[in-house]
């Protein structure tokens, strides 16, 4: 099993050296502290959601209330859209299929020439460039087969729509005083 290499440059473990199982806790453990800080920051929902707050603003009180509804509600926001996200992507599960089945022909390729070793398909080698050119065209043929840009679309245009459609039209918050709960703050 390899080492944990860490870059002295940026003090980011070096890919290239740590196993699998290593980069896999080192995802999760990013993923834990990405968690834990958005939720740190979430604002309750029934402030988000209050049908009295919302109005239709004039264009220039849209844009005021956009940004600080943006940086106020920022990880209801980051919530939301992942909401969204994961409800499209369910209901494109081939799509999903596909693209994770073409990540793991990559993985399958850099596990086998990890070590410097040729690769082999069906007894012929095939160089780097061609396992790549090969794969690249592959993922990219399933990708527009399976409508892989109607997804991705999707995703981008219902989560910033509904995030920008609340931004614009809920009211802006109070000035901030520091609690992320509207209680009164001693100090």
């Amino acid at each position: 099993m390899s080492q944990l290499n860490m870059s002295s440059s940026e003090g980011a473990p070096n890919l290239g050296t740590i196993s699998l199982s290593s980069r896999i806790a080192l995802f999760m453990g990013r993923m834990r502290m990405f968690k834990e800080e958005h939720q740190r920051g979430l604002r309750p929902w029934s402030g988000f959601f209050d049908k009295a707050k919302f109005s239709y603003p004039s264009k220039m009180e849209a844009v005021t209330r956009a940004n600080k509804n943006l940086t106020f509600y920022y990880s209801n926001y980051i919530l939301l859209a992942a909401l969204v996200t994961i409800f499209i992507i369910i209901n494109n599960l081939l799509f999903v299929i596909t693209m994770a089945l073409c990540a793991a022909a990559y993985g399958y390729y850099r596990a086998s020439t990890s070590n410097g070793e040729p690769f082999f398909l069906r007894g012929s080698e095939i160089t780097p460039m061609q396992a790549q050119g090969g794969l690249g065209a592959i993922t990219l043929f399933l990708f527009w087969l399976t409508g892989g840009s109607g997804v991705i679309f999707w995703v981008i245009t219902m989560s910033g729509g509904l995030v920008i459609g609340h931004a614009a039209t809920h009211e802006a918050p109070e000035e901030d005083n520091g609690d992320l709960f509207g209680g009164s703050s001693t100090v």
